[in-house]
């Protein structure tokens, strides 16, 4: 599909005429139709039905609206980084975990920038999944995750040990709130804890839970590195009898380019180790 039909598609959905299109985008409203009838044909339908009142999408017209998007989206990727503005051997694409980005991330990138300054550095800070499919299209080269991925251009190198702990405000211990620490943990706490299953509450972010359970009570599975300081503190307890689940941290990089992997893993390790206030 071509960009400039898309994008002048994308443009008659926003102000709905065809000639308002044209004035927007510089061009006779012959050449807008031109180029959305060029769409239609490709595609085999109508995209819009006209009358007095303007441009209406058909139903096939809103089913093309999101694929428009990601075609305009995806030239304009392509414009801004092709040609590459740096070698790519100097390259180093990083992917963090949410869970894991503060205060780790910054600092370790801290670290790189120091020992390596003449890299050039991008970080993706995102859910695994998202990750491991761009490193799988050869996009990232590091991740740093709970979870793993498998597949033959990968090495994936155990960092640390990490655990998930239910506590509790020392105020109340209700709400349970679920925090979604990934599908691995999710299908483990159901089998451990069935009548938790069904989760009235439900949080993706560990730190907006916490902060509600440390302000308003209740209690939630986090990390051991995250709550030491409040058990300290007595403003949590650990939830008596609760299961305990492992929740290790990897080092996940692209085995086809030649990186200062090991280097940079120690660096990480670093960084672990002199971090005690995780979030």
């Amino acid at each position: 599909m071509d960009y400039i039909n898309a994008k002048t598609f994308l443009t008659i959905c926003q102000v709905h005429s065809f000639s308002a299109a044209a004035q927007m985008l510089h061009v006779t409203q012959t050449t807008v139709t031109a180029r959305i009838k060029n769409l239609e044909q490709q595609l085999g339908c109508k995209l819009f039905v006209r009358n007095k009142g303007g441009a209406k999408l058909t139903a096939n017209g809103l089913h093309f609206e999101p694929y428009a998007r990601q075609i305009v989206e995806t030239s304009l990727a392509i414009k801004r980084n092709i040609p590459l503005p740096y070698d790519l051997d100097n390259r180093l694409a990083i992917g963090c975990d949410l869970t894991l980005w503060n205060p780790i991330a910054a600092k370790w990138l801290t670290a790189i920038q120091t020992h390596w300054p003449d890299l050039v550095i991008t970080m993706d800070v995102n859910d695994s999944k998202h990750l491991y499919e761009k490193m799988q299209d050869g996009l990232i080269d590091i991740v740093i995750s709970h979870q793993t991925f498998y597949s033959q251009n990968t090495q994936i190198d155990h960092l640390l040990d990490e655990k998930l702990v239910q506590v509790q405000s020392s105020d109340s211990a209700l709400p349970y709130i679920f925090i979604d620490w990934g599908e691995t943990f999710k299908k483990l706490h159901d089998q451990a804890l069935p009548e938790l299953a069904i989760k009235k509450l439900s949080i993706s972010l560990g730190p907006v839970a916490l902060q509600m359970i440390l302000d308003s009570g209740g209690s939630g599975y986090f990390r051991t590195r995250v709550i030491q300081r409040y058990l300290r503190s007595g403003q949590l307890k650990l939830t008596p009898q609760a299961p305990e689940f492992s929740y290790p941290v990897y080092f996940v990089h692209n085995r086809r380019n030649d990186l200062p992997f090991e280097q940079l893993k120690v660096h990480l390790l670093e960084v672990f180790e002199q971090t005690h206030n995780w979030f």
